[in-house]
């Protein structure tokens, strides 16, 4: 069953002080652990951001703080 994750890494912090960085949308089609299709947010997020979108859309989080 093809299953999705929202990874956030840690990278700086915004004007206000909370954490931001990159963001990217994992699909795994298989049992691999690596993810068969990936994409990259264009612009950095705080980690708020990514967990709601991941919450939103029924997708696993990972947070790499």
């Amino acid at each position: 069953m093809p299953r999705t994750r929202v990874v956030w890494k840690w990278e700086d912090e915004n004007d206000e002080g909370e954490r931001v960085g990159p963001v990217w949308i994992d699909r795994f089609e298989s049992d691999s652990p690596k993810p068969d299709h990936s994409m990259r947010w264009e612009q950095w997020a705080s980690r708020s951001e990514a967990e709601q979108y991941a919450k939103a859309h029924g997708f696993e989080f990972l947070a790499d703080e």
